[in-house]
């Protein structure tokens, strides 16, 4: 005969206990009773009650073992120390908890262990739809879901951010084919039929990360970190009607714009304000702008020493600008010493190109067909850009400067004639310009029998301007400019940013050697051999090279561009590739064309142009991988040259040199 032992469950013979009598059971199985979740728990026995017996075993002296229920019991005893109640109930020690006793044939162990195994967690899209009917059908508001359940008003909107999603994504969350990042991507957006789409239709893994998700459905908005929304303020165009969508998943909130048209608008509003203010006396326009005018050419001021007086305050104001930037290096750039140091050197910056100002002037004929060009930098504040010539305005501004220097020489002609009582008879025109003629080629070619000081020669101006901030206004024998900075990224393309930063690492290698003071530069450089020289000589020329197209970029400078890239082999292969980001901003029909020319069956071709834009791309992505495909102004290119026309004050001259 085979005996049977019959677990007997736990009877259901309830009853209360007061608080005061109850302690956690030695024998619980949870040894380690973690804080997390502890105070959401008491807060919801606060709002809703004790909605589960504790399971107890009688000890000693009247006092209870609870050996299941251990965190509720510890709920309700942060409840009593922080003073609080259970449903208006003030809890103390004489609070009454209702317990059931453990069934006498089961032991501590095994109650404690059945009833954590036992329980399941609720499914986290449960939950998300539990917070919607407690929002939409019981009619409370996030900071009352908050309140009584003691988790955060964050934590509330974020889930019922998550509960507006489509049923279908919300579905296979819960199917678990989706994580929590990629639904807290798609639900940036409110629409259902977007989120379903940049789901539903992505045939690559990489096009369902949540980076990728995040910029499929927000690729027509404008981020809150754009330099037009620091110029216009996210509280400027809200007031004016502007829609916001916020990413409640992102650390920083982020905030994106979604009427660009409605920003645009307000930002040429308040430039134009800015314009208005400017003093345009003597330029032929001041033109508020939000695209990029690098196409524009610019007239330079021509400066003059500074007084004694003047001079002594910019040597001042320099010294106590090197001082701070000494001070800064040893700092926090988080700190507010740091903070305020820089505070003090924009100050000092301001001074010192207020006092430079007082000492330039242009061209009054120059300066008739320029302009100035009001703008908005990348940090959102206004620029003023002064001295810029619109593309249409270049020939005459050639003319201008062909007169220019033609008046000049008739005045050196004149002056000449009125110097024959001291210096003997004038010499004619015909005789000066063989002279200066001669004395250039003599002068060009001491210069070239010496490399070392035309080295030096070439390196020094540019270096100065492009490694040092306090270069402020100089004038060098060698007249060449390095203003040109080059562009920075202006859309996102993370595939192809290695040439930028390849740039970037090479620039900080350089800037590396030079010495700290400027006035050392020229000793400095005298101290290097050829082949350092030479290095340094490429590199401060490649900076002012410019192959940057624009919508009104002139032919010549193109041109030129193409002959350096014919004469250095550029290959664009190593520095782009046919990414996702390219063809996602580009027509679908440019896709469809880089798919043709790379030689790929036609069938192919016609399949794309029934494709959604997302499938195109892929098909794209999959047929021009490793061809060497490249767009066409990526391209190598002939150069045709085109002459230009001279202007001529031939007559002027002869007049004044008779």
């Amino acid at each position: 005969m085979t005996n049977k032992t019959t677990q007997t469950p736990a009877i259901d013979n309830g009853f209360t206990v007061p608080l005061g009598k109850l302690k956690p059971s030695e024998k619980n199985v949870r040894r380690y009773q973690s804080e997390a979740g502890l105070a959401e728990l008491a807060t919801s026995l606060e709002h809703h009650g004790q909605l589960q017996n504790l399971n107890v075993r009688k000890g000693d002296k009247g006092v209870y073992e609870v050996v299941a229920g251990a965190r509720r019991l510890a709920a309700l005893k942060r409840l009593m120390s922080e003073g609080r109640s259970v449903k208006g109930v003030k809890v103390t020690k004489d609070f009454p908890v209702r317990v059931v006793s453990a069934a006498e044939n089961d032991s501590d162990i095994e109650i404690s262990l059945a009833e954590n195994i036992e329980r399941s967690d609720m499914h986290p899209a449960d939950e998300i739809e539990a917070y919607k009917k407690l929002h939409e059908e019981e009619g409370l508001t996030p900071e009352q879901i908050s309140d009584r359940f003691g988790i955060s008003h964050m934590t509330v909107r974020r889930r019922l951010k998550l509960a507006n999603v489509s049923p279908r994504i919300l579905e296979e969350f819960r199917q678990n084919n989706m994580s929590l990042e990629q639904m807290q991507a798609l639900a940036l957006s409110d629409d259902h039929e977007a989120q379903e789409k940049a789901w539903f239709e992505a045939e690559y893994n990489w096009a369902r990360r949540p980076d990728t998700l995040r910029e499929r459905l927000t690729n027509e908005q404008v981020r809150g970190s754009d330099r037009l929304v620091k110029f216009v303020g996210l509280d400027a165009y809200t007031a004016a009607g502007g829609g916001v969508v916020r990413d409640l998943f992102s650390e920083a909130d982020e905030v994106f714009l979604t009427d660009r048209q409605l920003l645009q608008r307000l930002a040429l509003e308040k430039l134009q304000a800015a314009a208005a203010q400017i003093n345009g006396e003597g330029w032929k326009w001041v033109m508020p702008t939000l695209e990029s005018a690098s196409n524009y050419q610019r007239i330079f001021a021509r400066h003059t020493d500074p007084s004694e007086e003047d001079q002594a305050k910019l040597d001042k104001l320099q010294e106590r600008r090197n001082g701070i930037e000494d001070a800064a290096t040893e700092l926090d750039e988080d700190s507010t010493e740091y903070q305020t140091l820089v505070e003090e050197l924009d100050l000092i910056d301001a001074d010192i190109k207020e006092i430079n100002a007082r000492y330039v002037a242009y061209n009054p004929m120059e300066k008739a067909v320029a302009g100035v060009l009001v703008y908005i930098g990348y940090d959102g504040k206004i620029e003023i850009d002064e001295g810029r010539v619109a593309p249409e305005d270049s020939a005459e501004l050639a003319r201008v400067r062909n007169k220019t220097e033609r008046i000049e020489l008739i005045e050196t002609i004149d002056a000449t004639k009125q110097d024959d009582e001291q210096d003997g008879p004038a010499l004619s025109f015909a005789v000066i310009e063989d002279l200066t003629a001669l004395r250039t080629v003599a002068l060009q070619l001491a210069v070239a029998e010496r490399p070392d000081v035309a080295l030096c020669a070439i390196i020094h101006p540019l270096a100065i301007q492009l490694f040092y901030k306090d270069k402020g206004f100089f004038e060098n024998a060698v007249e060449i400019s390095n203003a040109f900075r080059g562009p920075r990224q202006l859309q996102a393309d993370s595939s192809n940013h290695s040439a930028f930063d390849a740039l970037d690492e090479l620039h900080e290698t350089w800037a590396a050697k030079m010495p700290a003071d400027r006035a050392a530069l020229w000793d400095w450089l005298t101290e290097q051999n050829q082949g350092a020289l030479m290095q340094l000589l490429a590199y401060v020329t490649s900076r002012a090279v410019n192959a940057w197209q624009h919508r009104h970029t002139g032919h010549t400078r193109l041109e030129m561009a193409d002959q350096i890239a014919a004469a250095v082999s550029l290959d664009m292969n190593k520095w782009w590739k046919p990414s996702a980001e390219f063809f996602s901003r580009v027509p679908k029909s440019i896709a469809i064309a880089a798919v043709r020319e790379a030689g790929i069956n036609e069938s192919v071709c016609k399949g794309m142009e029934k494709d959604t834009k997302a499938d195109a791309v892929s098909t794209t992505l999959e047929h021009l991988r490793d061809t060497g495909w490249l767009p066409l102004c990526l391209r190598p290119r002939t150069v045709e040259r085109v002459e230009a026309a001279e202007d001529d004050l031939d007559e002027d001259i002869a007049a004044a040199a008779e």
